[in-house]
Formats: structure tokens, sequence, C-alpha cells
């Protein structure tokens, strides 16, 4: 992963610099489903009205729909009423993008049961969207995407997790997230900042609003960032109080920035170290002095100082703050099966990732990788 990530017991926040490229290992999973396509050349809806047809990779699939098969007759962008047949897509519809078939995402989608891809979903360059489904679903040599390697995203892209059924998450690939197989791509290029991290280079003190940084960054007022703790493992204080503001990373949202100084709008809450240490003949000191090495490769710098990251991204995938998150720690996830699968993903922001007490929930899942030739990571 190319940013510096931070991650607590329930949900992995990345701020995602990340550059993937996996082809990953086949184990079971795929077809199926309750959502029913019949149309080969557009896609289809399906709400609430009993249907069968074909489903996943082939599979027989039969469900309940509210409306039934809303069937396409045109429009390839999400809020033209022809990519529908003419009517309103409703809230809480099953939809299928069958092979073929293009639709570029233009607004706000309507929160969506499940949605199945075997054709290509994208955000329209720019656009500032939320695609908001129960449960995504990548198949068949589907794709979803915002940008490219060569043309990052540069509007806003959301991509919301919502189904809250816990107990169904148990079952297969799970639920609340987004599954690629059978040859499915995923492909997320934002827009991440040129400094994704650095480091403190001034004492960070208890109720400081001002962060003096080891280089100038180009961040942006109200781009939340993360401030890492200074106090080391294995100390009394930190074994005996685990749960203390002073052990923890703290987030804090940006006021202003001009060059290395980084002001905030709520202060730092407890002290973080900001200055190199050096070895000299003496001891440890904060100035450089004589120091006799034993040896020509003996370090003779201390670098402790806290890391500040960047946790702002444009595109965000997440769960949404409810319930089955603060109650539960349901979060959403990703999760790639099938060598034959892809996920590429730069410049990503994941808020309230991972499910709690789930075996294979995490944040991002690569089911039995094994050896994926080809799979990179850049920093």
């Amino acid at each position: 992963m190319a940013d510096k990530n931070v991650q607590d017991n329930r949900s992995l926040h990345c701020f995602v610099s990340l550059l993937m490229t996996a082809a990953l290992a086949a184990c079971g999973g795929g077809g199926g489903g309750s959502t029913v396509s019949t149309n080969t050349t557009g896609s289809t809806a399906s709400g609430s009205t009993t249907g069968a047809g074909t489903t996943g990779g082939g599979t027989t699939g039969s469900g309940t729909t509210g409306g039934g098969i809303i069937p396409v007759s045109g429009g390839k962008m999400w809020s033209d009423p022809a990519t529908w047949g003419g009517t309103k897509l409703p809230a809480g519809a099953d939809v299928v993008i069958p092979a073929g078939v293009q639709i570029v995402i233009d607004e706000n989608t309507q929160a969506l049961g499940k949605l199945t891809i075997q054709g290509e979903l994208s955000f329209k360059p720019g656009i500032t969207a939320e695609l908001s489904a129960d449960i995504i679903k990548i198949e068949g040599g589907g794709a979803l995407r915002a940008g490219s390697a060569s043309s990052p995203f540069t509007g806003l892209a959301t991509i919301t997790l919502r189904s809250t059924d816990i107990a169904g998450s148990k079952i297969g690939m799970g639920t609340r997230g987004i599954l690629v197989t059978t040859g499915g791509k995923l492909e997320l290029y934002g827009k991440a900042p040129a400094v994704a991290w650095t480091k403190l280079n001034v004492h960070a003190n208890a109720g400081a609003t001002s962060l003096t940084l080891e280089k100038p960054v180009d961040w942006k007022a109200s781009d939340q960032i993360v401030l890492a703790p200074t106090e080391w493992y294995g100390t009394p204080w930190v074994t005996q109080a685990v749960h203390d503001a002073s052990t923890a990373s703290q987030k804090l949202n940006i006021s202003s920035v001009s060059g290395a100084t980084v002001n905030t709008s709520s202060a730092v809450n407890a002290f973080r170290w900001g200055q190199l240490q050096y070895v000299t003949d003496a001891g440890m000191s904060l100035t450089r002095g004589t120091f006799t090495k034993p040896h020509p490769n003996v370090p003779d710098t201390l670098d402790e100082r806290a890391e500040v990251g960047n946790l702002t991204r444009n595109i965000v995938i997440q769960a949404p703050d409810d319930a089955a998150w603060k109650n539960s720690g349901f979060g959403a996830h990703v999760m790639i099966m099938d060598r034959a699968s892809s996920l590429q993903m730069d410049g990503v922001e994941m808020r309230r990732m991972g499910q709690e007490g789930i075996l294979g929930r995490y944040p991002i899942h690569w089911h039995l990788l094994s050896y994926a030739d080809g799979a990179t990571t850049s920093s």
C-alpha cells in the first residue's frame, strides 16, 4: 500500500495512494443470486416481482422483485430515463449491467439493492457523485472504473456499501462489499497529494493548533490528517494505559496551510516528539556533536519524530456511519477472487472498513492469492 495507513481493531481507514494490479487465486463463490437479467443489450433492474433468468457467470437464478424487470431501450447515462426503459429507477432495485453495455454515472444513484456489473460502469470525469448499493458484484469481465492511470479522476466519487445483513456476510463472499470475481475489474485512480505523509520537524505540545512539518506540502484546508503518537510500546505508561489519548493516533482537520506549516481546527491532544536525535561521545543530543564510530556503518542519527499523514482522497469507499458500524463494527470490504480478476487503486480513501468478528472480511481481501504475477505497489 503506497500511502501510510492507519488501522484500529475495527477498521482500516486508508489514505491510499495505492497501485495494485493483482491476479488472484480462485476459490469458489461466483454464480447465482437473486437479481435477474433477460436483456443482453442493456442493463436491467429488478424490484419485487418474481422472475428468473441468468445471473453471475451464467448460473440460473430466481428472485423476488419490487417493480418487475425494467427494460433498457437506449441511454448510456445513469440519469437518462432511456437507460431504464423510460422510467425512473426505483430505490432498492437490484440492477444488472450486462456484458457489452457501458453506463456512465453522472448523478447520485438511488440507494440500490444488489448491483451486478458484467459490462462497464464508470464515473463521469470531474463529477461529484455517490454510487450507493447494499452490495456490488463485478463479474464475467465486467468493470467499475473512475479515472485511469494516465488521467486520474478529478471530481469526488463516493461508493457507499449499505447492507445491514450481518449474518449473511458470514456466507460466501459476504455482504456490504465490492466483490470482484471471474475476470472482473475494479479500477479507481484518484488524485493523491504529492506528499502523502511526512514527519514533524518541531515538537508539538498538547493544545497546539499549528504543526511544523519536515517538508512543504500541497495539502488543503478541510483535508483530514492523522498525527501518530510518540509514546513507545513497552514503556510502563503505555502498557498500563493502552487506550489513553497519548498512545493513539489523532485525526485533525486542516484550517490552513502555508508551506511546511499546517494549522488545524482543533488542538493536539498530547505531546508529540518532533526533533531528530544524534549520537555523540557524550550521549544522545538534539544537536550534532563528536561521535567516534566503532564501525563506519554505525548510524549516528535517531529519528523518532511523529508521522503526519493526509487521509483525504477524492475517491472514497465506505460504509455508512450507522448502527451496524457503531454497535457491531460492521464496515465495508473489498474482496478479489479468481486469477483473472484485478484490482487497481491509486489515490483512494477508505472509511469504516472491515467487519469485526467475521472471518475473511478485511478492508481489502485478496482471497487465497498465493503468487500474483505482475502485482505491484508504489510509494
